[in-house]
């Protein structure tokens, strides 16, 4: 083991908000607790993320157009994956062009970290998903290994790069919930401020989610709630509705805000799953950081009952699935935790004992990426 070097890669930029980013950062510390010599490579992020436990290499920010396929021809991502001894790289193209090179400077250790496909949403740009779907089928190839992010995803492998494929799901940095230094910033302390039940959403709002139900069942209740909506994408945009007084819109905002939110503030949180999606590659998401982090915060799920959720969520356990597409099902789930604080508490609790189970160590030690390693 000792003087292995084994190279994390990402195009993204080194923010512990991008849950490919967190994915990444924790499986490179466990790698570095067990011996490891370990370097982490993305772009610069903002704040740029240091460790002591690793080295890490910030490239600079691409300029809008670029390629992420550069990211693996620069001279310093080259001259690291040349003197690897195991690479592991997520992404699209940049896995391409990383498993590619590793092989042709022959590393012997090449672990694909896959989220799923993408050439099957670019159906606009039918050229585009050509090429994004082919330079896919090689990235199979070439890897040694492939790590899926849940049984969902693990599906959309190919069949003769099953063998070679293992689940590795999200885990949890318990740690980081017990940070009493967390500082809130001025738009986290005026909503603490509100006297209605918070209602918490963190997410990229992708298609793979839908907030009209959310929307009717709350123009359904007579107690006054709060819906906080934490991130980006593009279903906020297309969402008028969201200007309602019952709706905040926060934006991006730092893991330390986010976790100081949901500590904090938040009183329910919800999981608001485009039952559309599930069954499809897209179900990958449906065990999403976001989840077990609500689960670790004390709070109560509320989420569809639909094929693929996180199975860590158990209804009236820790959690409370409502039937998809009901506004009348929603409003009746969410009522019913405004008007009792023991009931959120006691799901609270019992999520906090599931998720113990899915720490980002246990989750390391019980796969199969150790032994990899070696």
């Amino acid at each position: 083991m000792l003087g292995r070097r084994i190279v994390f890669i990402t195009d993204l930029p080194l923010e512990l908000e991008f849950a490919p980013v967190s994915r990444l950062v924790h499986l490179a510390r466990c790698a570095s607790a067990d011996g490891f010599e370990i370097e982490l490579i993305g772009c610069q992020g903002s704040p740029e993320l240091v460790s002591e436990e690793f080295d890490i290499t910030h490239l600079p920010i691409r300029s809008p157009g670029k390629s992420q396929a550069q990211v693996p021809f620069r001279r310093e991502v080259r001259r690291s994956i040349k003197a690897a001894d195991a690479v592991v790289v997520r992404g699209y193209w940049v896995a391409f062009f990383t498993l590619l090179l590793s092989a042709w400077y022959r590393v012997p250790v090449r672990i694909l970290d896959f989220h799923g496909s993408t050439w099957r949403e670019k159906k606009k740009y039918s050229l585009l998903s050509m090429m994004t779907r082919l330079m896919e089928a090689n990235s199979f190839v070439w890897a040694t290994h492939i790590v899926a992010v849940s049984r969902g995803v693990q599906k959309h492998v190919p069949k003769r790069s099953q063998v070679k494929c293992s689940v590795l799901g999200n885990g949890i940095d318990l740690e980081s919930f017990s940070n009493t230094e967390l500082v809130m910033s001025p738009a986290l302390e005026q909503l603490g401020t509100l006297d209605s039940i918070q209602v918490g959403i963190v997410a990229h709002f992708g298609n793979w989610l839908e907030l009209d139900t959310l929307n009717k069942a709350i123009q359904l209740m007579e107690a006054p709630v709060h819906v906080t909506l934490i991130g980006e994408g593009e279903l906020l945009e297309s969402a008028s509705y969201l200007t309602n007084s019952y709706f905040s819109r926060l934006g991006k905002q730092s893991h330390s805000q986010v976790l100081s939110y949901l500590t904090r503030i938040c009183d329910i949180a919800i999981v608001p799953y485009n039952a559309s999606f599930a069954g499809s590659q897209r179900a990958g998401f449906f065990a999403s950081r976001k989840t077990r982090e609500y689960l670790a915060a004390g709070l109560p799920v509320v989420a569809p009952s639909i094929p693929g959720i996180d199975p860590l969520l158990e209804d009236g356990v820790n959690a409370l699935l409502y039937e998809p597409g009901s506004a009348e099902s929603l409003a009746g789930i969410i009522s019913k935790l405004v008007a009792d604080g023991e009931l959120r508490e006691e799901l609270g609790r019992a999520g906090r004992d599931k998720v113990g189970t899915v720490t980002w160590g246990a989750l390391y030690r019980s796969s199969s990426l150790p032994e990899i390693f070696l």
